[in-house]
């Protein structure tokens, strides 16, 4: 006799709690009902599942037996209604995305709050993290979605990745800073300050080197790890605006700091120095009309920041301006 999924509710509960009323309580129902599922159980197991005493309540070893997989069980059944809801747009009205900090900064806030201003019946859980911390979310189901770097995503054959982001970038410092005092800076050039800025994949560690004043690279993961490791393109900039390091970041990001000055673009464009960043989601997970329709919204602005890209109009080498001259 197989047991139904309220039944192990009920069993669970009572194995939990160790008394009827308590059990009762949080399954919602009376003491009396609880303690007529549970003979019924009883009888239809042909075993007596709990010891009833004065002191309590106590599973017996068959009771212990139906409570080792109860867990699973229950797990899987939620999952399938989950998926059920999700088919009949039960949930259709909640997203759960993350993103990561040139991703958020980029694209993913506009699309949110475009979102709200078209759907506002919507709901839109925002996570912000990082690359390797979003994949894990979206893999064990705690996120829809995470648009992010998507090396790690890609080799995962339980995830879709789609590359969405390919932005250029460039390396600056801030104004005054020693290396402008080289007449022609070059990137090795670079390598002597400290770097500020998110874990770099693994495919850009060797541009790096395993150890300088740059950063290093972490063994364990083969990430790159700059010397002033940030989450967030905000504190990246503080960092340069108070140190010697020196960061990267899609030109869109510094445009108002280039502009007035208190940052220098550096005349260094290597073509790897690139964001891979994409849209994560499990592959085996349906679309819902509310994920897909937060989608559309990230791909078209996206498709306008290309369009607008600084480097997509600079036809001329980025000007380098040096301690003591004038802007």
């Amino acid at each position: 006799m197989l047991l139904d999924i309220r039944e192990i509710r009920h069993v669970v509960a009572l194995g939990r709690f160790r008394n009827f009323g308590r059990a009762a309580e949080s399954l919602g129902i009376s003491t009396p009902a609880l303690s007529k599922s549970i003979r019924a159980i009883e009888r239809s197991l042909e075993v007596r599942v709990f010891e009833r005493s004065r002191w309590g309540v106590s599973p017996t070893s068959f009771g212990e037996a139906v409570l080792a997989g109860a867990g699973t069980a229950i797990r899987s059944a939620d999952e399938v209604l989950g998926e059920i809801r999700r088919l009949r747009g039960l949930e259709a009205g909640t997203v759960r995305v993350g993103a990561g900090p040139y991703a958020l900064e980029l694209s993913v806030a506009t699309a949110a709050v475009r979102l709200a201003h078209r759907h506002p019946s919507l709901q839109l859980r925002l996570v912000h993290g990082d690359w390797e911390s979003l994949t894990r979310q979206v893999l064990d189901g705690s996120l829809d979605v995470a648009v992010a770097e998507i090396t790690a995503a890609a080799q995962v054959p339980e995830l879709s990745a789609e590359l969405i982001g390919t932005h250029g970038g460039r390396f600056y410092c801030r104004s005054g800073h020693p290396l402008l005092e080289k007449p022609q800076p070059v990137f090795e050039d670079l390598l002597a300050y400290p770097t500020a800025g998110l874990p770099a994949p693994g495919r850009l560690a060797p541009f790096f080197g395993k150890m300088s004043p740059a950063g290093r690279v972490d063994p364990a993961s083969g990430l790159f790890l700059p010397a002033f490791t940030v989450d967030s393109v905000d504190l990246m900039k503080r960092v340069v605006r108070g140190t010697d390091a020196i960061a990267w970041a899609p030109e869109i990001l510094i445009t108002m700091e280039v502009r007035d000055g208190s940052f220098v673009a550096l005349p260094f464009d290597p073509p790897w120095a690139k964001l891979n960043y994409g849209i994560i989601r499990r592959a085996d997970r349906p679309m819902t009309p509310a994920l897909d329709t937060f989608l559309v919204e990230v791909r078209a602005v996206e498709k306008e920041i290309s369009v607008a890209s600084p480097s997509r109009r600079r036809g001329r080498k980025s000007r380098v301006v040096r301690r003591g001259s004038k802007n």
